[in-house]
């Protein structure tokens, strides 16, 4: 698959970057950032396995507030990155329009625009050199948010040898204050007050600085931001202590396998360029006794006016973006400095050499890497872009599909890794099983064997245009930006060193067939010019020590013998080209909404035992000719009922073979715009597929789906299928323990003691013994039993008309069978509470390999809540009773009220860790406030005693008692609630799944403006005093607490104590809590 173009989506570099409220985003250290303009969801040919117990997960490590994990962001990024690139756009708004572009004095030139998308460009350079693109996109709604992003052409390569992480440093220190701003929180309350959000990022040469804002705080928060660049303190004391800050995130990612390969790749490369060095930053690095003054020569030297590009979206016009963005930025002196030339990583004559590292997660995983002269300019030429599709296809004839049939890989991935004015590298990942780590070699030659297939063959004008295709489908129908800030991000970051604004969208009219260039690329990747990085599961033979990672390592020479077999080694000839891809539909084909009745909402067309069809036409994104299909597959025979263990077991192994069996075979659909996500509950599976609303081909694509998913198993290669799905999911359990940050380990801890408050969940540990010994025909007999009784429940949303969507349901149907019964017997929506007034911590060793880190998460539970698996007011739609209404408003306006305090106090104040951040979030009907510590060389116990200690000093302080009693600090809180709800949908796929909620649940709430309207009639009547009883009460003696507390591997703290559950006790803890009933799920018939 691929992921990556020349320019916009980069893989995981080296470090990440921090906000200024302890969130993060990826640091693309020498890259760009992971494409980020559409956030629609995973895009991999097939979803992974679900592990019960993943619940919050996401809202623990990937909160919109906190992005610190890599690993968790790492698997964020590569979903956005992937929708984007797999349908061929470097970023969201493009085509051959250019009408709606307002001529501006000094013009860049003006953006072509896709025929869909209705917002206004202006592209201007200021009179002091700084570069502008400014987005007005209209909006029925009146208090959209304002985002803008500044991306200042210098990074971690323009920093002095000797100071490593200078420029990620200078990123920290920016948001501590300035002349006209001189409070080191003025800042982030102001963003925090206003319903904000901001952060930065640092590259190998940009560092990116972005915010969202209310339109009320809008005007005070750019001027802010402009003074980072024009007057900024860097005052000694926050020096000295934002180093420790800049320390902790250092040492967070030690226990990173991006991290290990990001810092064995550099350590492979030559070490007079900058590429090769440490860029993060430690107290070691960063403790020099001239540091302020090196940070100021560094942020004269090159944070210069030439060097900087603004990008604003708003619902403002372009007048009045302008003049707040002239008003604000004029201040910055026009001021240039010329960029130095670098050393390359990888000089020719330079040796190219094999290494290898122990992975933290257990995984064993192959990267190949071609270095390659720069290609960052001919980004309408796009020459990469040809070669990296190619080489990741996984349909017949591919290089995946080759390795898949021996068993050896279960995954390729091709990206750009880093691309600046000096250089390009390539890179493909390849996920490895058990065997294929004994077949490094082999593998590789498999590669060098397709290279020479794409060489011999030409490079023809007809392979060009079958990879344009879907792109220009897709620019043709794509819809307005999704996400402004991540947007603007890639838009300023590639402006920056566009010749004209015209290409800034990657319209597809403006695209290059150049092959040449192409050829020119192709040659260099040859086994002369090969970087070979392994990960493995050991550290066998790993003869070296990185200090700095503290991981195990070797290099070596890759030896003239192997390299001549790679060069010589004859092509298999179960490799090909790819064929034509049937799965793109002709816009002629596709359905309009044109002609189509409108409804309100969702209409019940087919009503029958064992079949449910609801349709709904897509009204919120008509220009959009798509359609969602979202299933559950409900069985009620016994099979589902008698044995939980067994269940869980049997579904985690059958999903595994169905999308194993499926990946080849869906791969061109996955290029054409249609995907598939495959789960299950119980007694259910669950099937969403998005695509367009093409009849024919969608109906080809669900019958391929159901097919894989029903009939495989009994197929010829099923036994192989079943061996290498048992291995793959029975080492995914095994390694549990090693594949999750802190943070998700004790996310997990949460959610498997709230598990055991019912008694018929199941254990981690009884799941991973039935996967090790489950026959194939013993799966075999679970799906047959599975499908004996079925119910089909489904929901078609976009342009097809109710009649073509009846039919299409019934076809589905009639793939699997199944006779049908009434659904009111069968399933549950269970509650998990803590209904005995408790205090009770849980603690246990860190099982990370290397970590230094402890970590604290304080769970308090406020009540129950509509929102069933959301942590944000943003998710809220609909189905409340009165109480959870009105606790869901209350929870919502704690966090806006705690998250900058804690923030500001734990760990800009007192340095307790760079990952603090404190929230409230619901987890299946019951809202928590959780208060999340990593911390460096902090007792746990003592983090805890401080977590507690700053609730009651909120609670019952002066600050909060005032507040709560100021009119407009009250309202503020009220104002950013009610713009939050008001936001319109992003995608429809949103819709889908909140409509798909209330037929699930029975509720059938679809008046959306009447919820709202009840939610903002709930936020009017509750006062200050209401939120701070309910946060007293969530604090008194009868609170309803669980504490999860993970010790580094130096901990001298006793893991027993008073109201420690022991490992052994979590039995008799969960004895002493009140079952809470279940509430039955009617499917809404």
């Amino acid at each position: 698959m691929m992921t990556s173009e020349i320019d916009p989506p980069e893989l995981l570099r080296t470090s990440t970057s921090s906000g200024i409220d302890g969130s993060e985003q990826l640091m693309s250290d020498g890259g760009q950032e992971d494409l980020l303009i559409s956030d629609e969801g995973e895009e991999k040919p097939a979803s992974k396995v679900v592990i019960p117990g993943d619940g919050i997960l996401a809202r623990i490590v990937s909160s919109k507030r906190h992005k610190k994990s890599v690993l968790a962001y790492c698997l964020l990024a590569v979903s956005v990155v992937t929708v984007i690139v797999l349908l061929g756009i470097f970023i969201h708004r493009s085509g051959p329009n250019s009408k709606r572009t307002t001529e501006a004095q000094e013009s860049l030139g003006q953006v072509e625009t896709s025929p869909a998308d209705s917002a206004e460009y202006l592209t201007f350079r200021m009179e002091n050199g700084v570069k502008v693109l400014l987005i007005s996109q209209e909006s029925d709604v009146d208090d959209v948010p304002l985002s803008i992003s500044v991306n200042v052409a210098a990074g971690s390569l323009d920093e002095p040898k000797d100071v490593p992480g200078l420029a990620h440093f200078l990123e920290h220190m920016l948001f501590l204050g300035s002349k006209k701003y001189p409070g080191e929180d003025e800042f982030q309350r102001h963003i925090g007050d206003h319903g904000g959000y901001t952060n930065a990022q640092t590259g190998a040469d940009y560092t990116n600085y972005h915010l969202k804002v209310e339109k009320d705080g809008a005007a005070k928060a750019v001027d802010m931001l402009a003074q980072f660049f024009i007057s900024p303190l860097l005052n000694a004391d926050a020096v000295s202590r934002e180093a420790h800050a800049v320390d902790s995130e250092y040492r967070n990612g030690i226990s990173s396998d991006a991290f290990r390969l990001d810092r064995l790749f550099r350590l492979t490369a030559d070490k007079k360029s900058p590429m090769s060095r440490f860029t993060v930053g430690s107290l070691e690095t960063l403790s020099q006794p001239d540091i302020r003054t090196r940070l100021r020569h560094f942020y004269t030297e090159h944070y210069t006016a030439d060097r900087l590009t603004i990008g604003m979206w708003s619902s403002f016009g372009l007048s009045q973006m302008k003049t707040l963005i002239e008003k604000s930025f004029k201040g910055i002196p026009k001021t240039s400095s010329p960029k130095q030339v670098l050393q390359e990583p990888f000089p020719k004559g330079f040796p190219r050499r094999m290494a290898r590292y122990k992975t933290v997660s257990g995984s064993d995983v192959l990267h190949v890497f071609f270095p390659l002269d720069s290609i960052r300019d001919d980004y309408r030429q796009n020459p990469s872009s040809l070669i990296l599709e190619l080489l990741s296809h996984e349909a017949e004839g591919s290089v995946l599909a080759k390795l898949r049939a021996l068993g050896w890989a279960k995954a390729l991935y091709g990206n750009t890794y880093e691309s600046t004015a000096g250089w390009t590298i390539l890179n493909f990942d390849i996920t490895l099983t058990d065997t294929g780590k004994n077949h490094v070699n082999k593998i590789v030659s498999l590669m060098f064997q397709y290279i020479r297939l794409i060489g011999d063959s030409g490079i023809t004008k007809q392979a060009w245009d079958d990879v344009q295709a879907p792109r220009k489908l897709y620019f043709r129908y794509t819809k307005p930006i999704i996400n402004p800030i991540a947007s603007l991000v890639t838009l300023t970051r590639r402006l920056s060193f566009m010749s004209s604004a015209a290409d800034l969208l990657g319209a597809p009219s403006r695209q290059i067939w150049e092959p040449s260039l192409i050829m020119k690329v192709l040659g260099q990747l040859n086994p002369d010019n090969v970087v070979i990085l392994i990960g493995q599961n050991n550290d066998v033979s790993l003869k070296s020590y990185d200090q700095l990672f503290k991981f195990n390592y070797s290099i070596e020479s890759i030896s003239p013998s192997t390299r001549a077999d790679w060069h010589l080694a004859p092509l298999d000839s179960d490799l090909s080209l790819p064929p034509r891809n049937h799965f793109i539909p002709s816009s002629e084909t596709l359905a309009s909404l044109s002609n189509q009745a409108r409804v309100q909402y969702p209409v019940l067309a087919i009503n029958q035992l064992g079949r449910k069809l609801w349709w709904y036409p897509n009204a919120e994104f008509s220009q959009e000719p798509t359609q969602t299909v979202t299933l559950d597959i409900v069985s009620n025979d016994s099979v589902v009922h008698t044995n939980p263990v067994w269940f869980h077991a049997a579904m985690i192994l059958w999903q595994e073979m169905a999308q194993q069996a499926l990946a080849t075979g869906t791969y061109n659909a996955l290029l054409a715009g249609f995907k598939y996500s495959l789960s299950y509950s119980t007694p259910r599976i669950h099937l969403s597929v998005t695509g367009y609303a093409d009849d024919k081909v969608l109906r080809a694509y669900l019958k391929l789906v159901l097919e894989g998913v029903f009939d495989r198993i009994d197929r010829t290669g099923a036994a192989m299928v079943f061996k290498r799905s048992q291995a793959s999911v029975v080492k995914l359990y095994r390694s549990f323990d090693r594949r999750h940050s802190l943070a998700e380990h004790a996310s997990f801890d949460v959610e498997k003691l709230l598990l055991q408050l019912t008694s018929n969940e199941v254990a981690h540990e009884g799941v991973l013994a039935m996967l090790e010994n489950t026959t194939l025909p013993q799966l075999r007999s679970f799906v047959k039993a599975f499908r004996r009784h079925l119910t089909t429940v489904g929901l078609l949303h976009g342009s097809l008309p109710q009649l073509q969507s009846k039919s299409l349901f019934q076809s589905i149907t009639d793939v699997y069978g199944g006779i049908g019964f009434n659904l009111d017997t069968v399933d549950f929506q269970r509650a998990y509470r803590i209904t005995t007034p408790s205090a009770s911590v849980f603690r246990h060793v860190s099982t990370e390999e290397a970590s230094i880190n402890s970590l604290v998460v304080d769970n308090i539970q406020l009540g129950s809540t509509c929102v069933l698996k959301s942590s944000s007011i943003d998710n809220f739609r609909g189905g409340c009773t009165e109480e959870s209404l009105r606790s869901h408003v209350l929870a919502e306006k704690l966090t806006l009220q705690l998250s900058h305090a804690f923030f500001a106090e734990l760990r800009t104040k007192q340095q307790l860790g760079y990952l603090v951040e404190c929230y409230t979030g619901s987890y299946y009907g019951e809202l928590h406030l959780y208060g999340l510590v990593v911390s460096p060389g902090h007792n746990v116990t003592d983090v805890h005693s401080r977590i507690q200690a700053f609730y009651m000093q909120h609670m019952y302080g002066d600050v909060m008692q005032k507040q709560m009693t100021d009119s407009e600090h009250w309202g503020r809180l009220h104002r950013s609630l009610s713009t939050r709800l008001k936001q319109p949908w992003s995608a429809l796929s949103e819709i889908t799944n909140w409509m798909f909620k209330e037929i699930s649940l029975g509720r059938l709430q679809f008046d959306l403006n009447k919820q709202i309207e009840a939610m903002n009639d709930k936020m009017d009547s509750t006062s200050g005093h209401d939120l701070m009883a309910f946060f007293g009460n969530a604090l008194n003696d009868n609170k309803r607490q669980l504490t999860i507390q993970i010790f580094s591997k130096d901990n001298t703290v006793p893991l027993n104590g008073t109201g420690v559950i022991p490992e052994s006790g979590i039995d008799s803890w969960r004895k002493m809590q009140t079952p809470v009933p279940q509430n039955r799920v009617s499917y809404g018939i």
